[in-house]
């Protein structure tokens, strides 16, 4: 997406291919799934224009997209439906709090944070078991292998085993440090700070090393979503006060 072209938009989440990305956009206080094209043109609404929806995630082969609807008051559930809308269904037939779906690399399992239970849950799609791996994680990912996830436990950024195991801390900073996203060949990740005032974008090394900010100047940049060596793509706020921001790739080093 090019800075002369923005989409009022967050949580961006790029298909498999590159070539598209699903994001949240917000129409007359509702928010809902748009997917458009690279550079913001064709934009879409997959999902019932009349339900709440956020927190899109792509599955690995690009035919499905995981999100989280609004039911009602205290009622928030993880669905999946395929890429152009159709067969729509929730994962839990009971009231819920989950957010923030994530896909492992075989598309067979998803993780998503459970405010009520305040823990990370693994979902098995095959045959619907849950279980709980991590308390009080939120906006996990995994690893492009499927070995490890990374998340945001406390104000900081965690990474552990796949099953939850040998949990390690990964930022050491008294600032609020979240939404880790890898890179593609695991050996780094991006996360939102506030370390410098303002929240931007930092990476980091997957063992804790040579962490530094991406973008210079005073923009205020959230939602970072990892795709090819070297775009980002971020919810780029600016000084304007508003929840929702303009939806933004930017360029990377590779180092």
């Amino acid at each position: 997406m090019t800075a002369g072209a923005p989409v009022v938009a967050s949580e961006p989440a790029w298909s498999p291919d590159g070539a598209k990305l699903a994001c949240t956009v917000y129409r007359d206080d509702m928010p809902a799934i748009a997917v458009i094209n690279r550079d913001g043109s064709g934009e879409r609404r997959p999902t019932d224009p009349a339900a709440p929806d956020g927190h899109p995630a792509w599955s690995p082969d690009g035919s499905q997209i995981a999100f989280s609807r609004i039911m009602g008051p205290h009622d928030n559930r993880i669905h999946v439906m395929s890429a152009d809308g159709e067969d729509v269904r929730t994962l839990t037939g009971r009231q819920a709090s989950e957010f923030a779906p994530a896909w492992h690399p075989s598309g067979r399992t998803l993780l998503f944070s459970d405010a009520d239970t305040h823990t990370l849950v693994k979902f098995d799609l095959a045959d619907e078991r849950r279980e709980s791996i991590a308390a009080a994680a939120w906006f996990a990912e995994w690893s492009p292998d499927g070995r490890r996830i990374a998340a945001r436990i406390g104000t900081d950024v965690y990474v552990m085993d796949g099953d939850g195991d040998n949990l390690r801390r990964l930022t050491q900073h008294p600032a609020h440090d979240s939404e880790p996203s890898w890179s593609p060949d695991g050996r780094q990740l991006v996360f939102t700070s506030d370390r410098d005032g303002i929240t931007q974008i930092y990476r980091i090394d997957a063992d804790g090393g040579n962490v530094r900010r991406l973008v210079a100047g005073r923009s205020l940049d959230t939602n970072p979503a990892w795709w090819g060596p070297s775009k980002l793509a971020v919810t780029s706020r600016e000084r304007r006060a508003t929840m929702w921001g303009w939806l933004r790739t930017r360029a990377i080093a590779t180092r």
